[in-house]
């Protein structure tokens, strides 16, 4: 209990110098919470619980395009700091309806979602390289999952070369492919949207590590914000 009212305290501490009360701001209006707070906070030594309890404690406005992340991990973010970073922003964009979103872009930026599941105590080495059309896009890990936007057409995803399903991307999205372990190899294949979803949630997938992205200005790890390149049919 004292371990758990010394990090409130903390937190607290933390949200009186980022609150933005006093000249020039309202009460009532505190500053969001950004990047370069989250970097101060770790810098000046706070511990991941007391970011964390910062960042559901307070509005934000993070920036987590693929190349943030990588910067901020670069400046000792831990994993977990950057997966609620990203849990803010979903949450900050489905507040507000009225913001156009990639899903609400016709057939520009169609979502792919691609990931790995892994039976619990198996012992497999699971790291298969992704590609589409030709185009390495990242090292899937055991439950883990990626996404990309593609443009309607004709693609084929791999897992490594010759693992391979070709598929039609329509208008109407998001699709996912699912990558398994088999005895010598793996297997890719096209699965349902809620069926992936509810597989995600239940073997508890979380966003792939950065360091296994192979191409940067095509994967994300949320669908906030497009990327900066999109995956072309054949």
């Amino acid at each position: 209990m004292q371990v758990r009212s010394a990090a409130v305290v903390a937190a607290v501490a933390v949200l009186s110098v980022f609150a933005g009360v006093g000249k020039g701001q309202a009460v009532g209006q505190p500053k969001p919470l950004v990047n370069a707070d989250i970097v101060k906070m770790v810098k000046a030594g706070l511990s991941e619980d007391t970011i964390l309890l910062t960042i559901r404690s307070k509005p934000s406005s993070f920036e987590t395009s693929p190349e943030e992340l990588i910067r901020l991990k670069g400046q000792g973010v831990t994993q977990a700091v950057l997966k609620a970073m990203l849990n803010a922003s979903q949450s900050t964009q489905q507040a507000q309806p009225d913001q156009q979103t990639p899903s609400d872009q016709g057939p520009v930026g169609i979502w792919v979602g691609i990931y790995g599941i892994c039976k619990k105590g198996d012992l497999v080495v699971f790291k298969p390289t992704i590609y589409a059309n030709q185009t390495e896009l990242a090292r899937l890990a055991c439950n883990t999952y990626f996404y990309v936007a593609a443009l309607p057409g004709t693609y084929k995803f791999c897992a490594t070369k010759g693992k391979c399903t070709t598929a039609e991307i329509g208008t109407d999205g998001p699709y996912y492919f699912r990558v398994l372990p088999t005895a010598i190899s793996y297997s890719i294949g096209e699965v349902d949207a809620s069926f992936a979803e509810a597989q995600i949630r239940h073997h508890d997938v979380t966003a792939l590590d950065l360091g296994r992205v192979l191409a940067p200005k095509m994967v994300t790890m949320n669908t906030n914000g497009a990327p900066a390149v999109f995956l072309s049919p054949q």
